[in-house]
Formats: C-alpha cells, structure tokens, sequence
C-alpha cells in the first residue's frame, strides 16, 4: 500500500510540474503577443498617443504633454505656419531638423554659414549650423532659435536645449510640462 501511495504521490508530482511548465510557456508567448500588439500596454495606458491634436494647459499655465507608446514625448511645434513634429531630447545642445522637415521651412532659415559638430552615442556628426527665426508651441513663442539640419537620414526631428533653455520644465509620471519661468 505504502509503494502504491508514493507511485501516486510521484504522479501528481510529474502532473503538477507539466502543469507548471506549460503555464509558464503560455505566460512567456501571452507577453510576447503583448510585445507586438501592446494589449495590455494599450488597457492601462489608452491615453498615451504618438501624437497630441491639442495643448492642455495646467492652472498653473503650462503646457501638457503626454507620453508616447515608444516612452518618447513627441510636441508638434509651429515655425512659420508648418507644423513640424519634434522629439523631445533634453540631451540635445541643438534643435535638430530632419533633412525633409528643413525643407518645409528653408524660407524661415536663416544659414549661419557653417558646418556644426556633434558628439552622439551615435559617433560624431557634422551638421548645417543655422537659426530658426520663429518657433511656436502653444502659447509659447520663440524667436533666434539656433539649430542644425541633419544630412543623415533622421525619423524625427529634435527637439533640443537651444529650445527647451527658455522654459521651466518637468516630467511627472506620463506627462511633460513647459511653462515659462
């Protein structure tokens, strides 16, 4: 009787561990669908857009923005008229210009005549230096603000220091905010 127990016993051992890996196979393929369909992404976190139609303000005056899906923040600035979609970097000395957005808006680029040099996790590049006579974001305005176009091919461009410099800004969980110091 005691051999027969330990039989079952050794039974419901080897079931429980099948059991167990297949549970964890389905855990793994059930996460990685989520990869390339971001369900649950998209259940907890439906709000965050690649791209925001409009501004929100705080009470305090700021602007909101929200986080991409990629983890990114992505604010549509105005130059002139032509809305041109920038990735915020804080790491970025410069606003960068993809090649294509550069040609939307070269009446309203004032070339400064030289070629800049950047240092990137990338290695280094060498971009066209130039000014960009008017920026707008919101209610937010800029004028003279430096920057570069990118030869190389680049998705987005850059949303950069020589922007961002005259704005009081923080992140707080999903949201972004520029107010004016």
């Amino acid at each position: 009787m005691v051999g027969f127990l330990e039989s079952i016993m050794q039974n419901v051992k080897y079931i429980l561990f099948w059991l167990g890996l297949i549970i964890v196979v389905m855990l793994f393929k059930d996460a990685n669908d989520d990869l390339t369909s971001n369900r649950y992404f998209n259940k907890f976190f439906s709000n965050l857009g690649t791209t925001q139609d409009e501004i929100h303000y705080t009470k305090e005056g700021g602007a909101e923005f929200y986080r991409a899906k990629d983890g990114h923040f992505y604010i549509t600035a105005q130059i002139h008229g032509v809305p041109i979609k920038f990735l915020v970097d804080t790491g970025a000395t410069d606003v960068v210009l993809s090649a294509e957005d550069a040609k939307q808006i070269k009446d309203h680029l004032k070339y400064l005549n030289r070629k800049k040099t950047y240092h990137t996790a990338n290695g280094t590049i060498k971009a066209l230096y130039v000014e960009i006579s008017e920026m707008q974001i919101g209610k937010f305005v800029v004028k003279d603000v430096k920057a570069s176009v990118n030869v190389a091919p680049m998705r987005t461009s850059l949303l950069g220091m020589s922007f961002l410099q005259y704005f009081n800004f923080y992140m707080s969980g999903n949201t972004l905010v520029l107010n004016t110091y």
